[in-house]
């Protein structure tokens, strides 16, 4: 098994590019992001250790563009549903409000 700083890049790769799926196709988005949960359900099973070290570091990159977007950011419906779960923040707030635009605005 490798160590924490493969899964730590693996986790930074995969959540830099999962910014870029709005821009395929939506099967190809879907399909996408069902292989994403087979893999990390696969990794969770197999490998706990390295699991924890990639999904901490994919929670940290997902708040990291959360912040980083402040009012405005082009991402897909599907990838904020995807990642919400992964975002710190209390359950009262409404975190997105979809604009004219299908954009989606954070209402931080």
């Amino acid at each position: 098994m490798n160590g924490p700083k493969f899964y730590q890049m693996l986790a930074e790769r995969d959540a830099v590019y999962e910014r870029t799926l709005g821009n395929m196709s939506a099967k190809d988005e879907t399909d996408y992001w069902k292989d994403q949960e087979a893999y990390e359900k696969l990794l969770s099973e197999q490998h706990p250790q390295a699991y924890a070290w990639y999904i901490t570091k994919k929670k940290a990159m997902y708040q990291e563009h959360y912040i980083a977007c402040e009012v405005f950011c082009v991402n897909s419906l599907t990838y904020w549903s995807k990642v919400k779960h992964y975002l710190e923040v209390p359950t009262e707030i409404k975190l997105f409000e979809l604009s004219p635009s299908l954009s989606l605005v954070s209402s931080k």
